[in-house]
């Protein structure tokens, strides 16, 4: 702001600059604790957490079967996938994600736990196949 001096060589209250900037616009989402954290992925699947990589379907629903078994209270009301990833020096693999949250910080609380019970875990997209 610009402070003018009036003719007795005292400041006049103060003046804003000549070109005023327009206040941001906000929508009631913003008002959310989460508002400036990034949501729903481009695929609108939401953010999961990687817990294991396998070679099979078969091993990777018995490790989802041992997982909800040993942390049910981190895993219940989950859904898996199974997400490829072709490694060119090891070959094909399948990532097992758990999701969906909505938030990656929702996402990345659950994994903090369960790295607490020494368990593998990475936040990312929820992406994959569902794991029948």
């Amino acid at each position: 702001m610009n402070t003018a001096i009036t003719s007795n060589g005292t400041p006049d209250a103060p003046q804003p600059h000549s070109s005023p900037v327009a206040p941001p616009t906000q929508s009631a989402e913003l008002d959310t604790p989460q508002a400036h954290a990034p949501r729903i992925d481009d695929t609108g699947a939401g953010y999961g957490i990687h817990l294991a990589s396998y070679r099979s379907v078969e091993s990777a629903r018995f490790g989802w079967y041992y997982l909800t078994e040993r942390f049910p209270d981190s895993l219940s009301g989950r859904h898996a996938r199974l997400a490829p990833v072709d490694d060119l020096t090891t070959g094909l693999y399948r990532r097992l994600l758990i999701g969906p949250w909505r938030y990656p910080s929702d996402a990345q609380e659950s994994c903090n736990t369960l790295r607490q019970e020494g368990v593998y875990c990475e936040v990312e997209p929820f992406s994959g196949e569902p794991l029948g």
